[in-house]
């Protein structure tokens, strides 16, 4: 009988310790809450902002796939619309994050008013720009998965020494 009780304890100590496991090891999430992906033609855009003036993140705007491209930028400012936000402030109320296209006048799109506008703004003025958001490289599992995984090894090794300790016991008496 006391065999059992000190079975029954690891048996606790164990279930406590793989919870404690759990969640030491949260799951993680993507970009940091502000990105949105949005799927125009048949291709998904993981789109997030950087705040700033056009010569501060020049180089990260002209990487967008949009660059180049008024009808894309003007899809994509459409198919974000407000969801990530208003974060840009003009005369008649906050409007979307802008989606550069050209650097003549910093031509751009923007979600305004239930509308996609096309604006030329300021290239020394701070503003939000829609922009790719980076890609992870490679498949790398979250920090949950591992948290997991070592959870269940450490839970079936725990089975294991259970037993282990049972058959002992019978074999003893």
């Amino acid at each position: 009988m006391k065999r059992e009780s000190i079975g029954t304890r690891t048996l606790i100590i164990g279930v406590l310790t793989l919870v404690a496991m759990v969640c030491f090891f949260p799951g993680t999430s993507r970009a940091d809450g502000a990105g949105l992906s949005v799927t125009v033609g048949e291709t998904e855009y993981d789109i997030t902002t950087v705040t700033g003036t056009f010569a501060d993140d020049m180089t990260q705007l002209e990487s967008t796939p949009w660059w180049g491209n008024a009808t894309l930028a003007q899809e994509i400012a459409a198919a974000v619309a407000d969801d990530i936000g208003t974060p840009n402030e003009f005369n008649y109320g906050a409007a979307g994050p802008l989606f550069a296209y050209d650097d003549d006048a910093v031509d751009s799109f923007i979600w305004f008013q239930g509308n996609t506008s096309s604006v030329a703004v300021s290239g020394i003025t701070s503003w939000s720009w829609g922009v790719v958001a980076p890609v992870s490289t490679g498949n790398a599992p979250e920090p949950g998965s591992f948290g997991m995984l070592f959870a269940g090894l450490f839970g079936v090794g725990l089975l294991a020494g259970m037993k282990r300790s049972r058959r002992n016991a019978l074999d003893s008496e």
